[in-house]
């Protein structure tokens, strides 16, 4: 390959298997505005606009209209990440709206739909050594060591780091207490396969309202 006056290769001198690596690094490594490379070139939306719509996560209601007006692209929706804040009505509402748009999707294929619900002052009381968000595709963590010397706060049993005395039994209900869902709304959804509730989902849900979830969802019970 011959190089360019200045020293570089140029993009299209480059096979298309380096390319496509390329790019999908750049999807990888999450820096600032990387979706805006999309719009360079059609090759390039070709494989970022795949991997940007490829797993979606929505926090606030505001998420909602954005999401419900995703008409062309549902095709490359592979994972839907709903991770809402407490209290339990929010949820409640939160997961029929989702339930409600996802009603009128007809897309074929494996589509994940997975929940969370979190509280902002999970952390920064009893819980400070606890996850509570999936944030395995966010920007790197800091390194534990550190995060383990700004774990003190002595009135909720941190001190340096270390936990010297156990949550109360209230704010153990309030890390682990179980949740509500007023499911009697819900409308049945077949476009999901599968319903995904990580560890990081601290609450629980009852047996009840799980059983109507997933009796809405064209899901295998295992």
């Amino acid at each position: 390959m011959r190089l360019r006056s200045s020293g570089f290769l140029k993009w299209s001198s480059l096979p298309p298997e380096i390319r496509h690596m390329i790019l999908n690094t750049i999807v990888d490594l999450k820096n600032p505005r990387w979706a805006d490379l999309a719009s360079v070139s059609k090759e390039r939306q070709s494989v970022i606009r795949v991997r940007n719509m490829a797993k979606l996560k929505l926090q606030s209601p505001s998420c909602f209209d954005g999401f419900e007006k995703i008409v062309q692209q549902r095709h490359l929706v592979k994972h839907i990440y709903l991770c809402v804040e407490l209290p339990n009505s929010i949820i409640s509402h939160a997961i029929g709206k989702i339930l409600s748009i996802l009603s009128t999707w007809k897309t074929q294929g494996p589509l994940t739909l997975e929940l969370n619900a979190v509280s902002c002052s999970n952390t920064e009381h009893w819980a400070e050594n606890l996850r509570f968000d999936d944030d395995h595709d966010e920007t790197p963590r800091q390194d534990l060591t550190f995060a383990e010397s700004t774990w003190h706060d002595p009135s909720h049993g941190w001190v340096n780091g270390t936990q010297v005395r156990p949550p109360s039994f209230l704010a153990m209900q309030q890390l682990f207490g179980p949740i509500t869902l007023d499911s009697n709304s819900y409308v049945p959804v077949t476009a999901v396969t599968s319903l995904l509730i990580r560890r990081q989902f601290r609450r629980c849900l009852l047996p009840s309202s799980l059983d109507k979830l997933l009796s809405q969802l064209n899901v295998k019970k295992q």
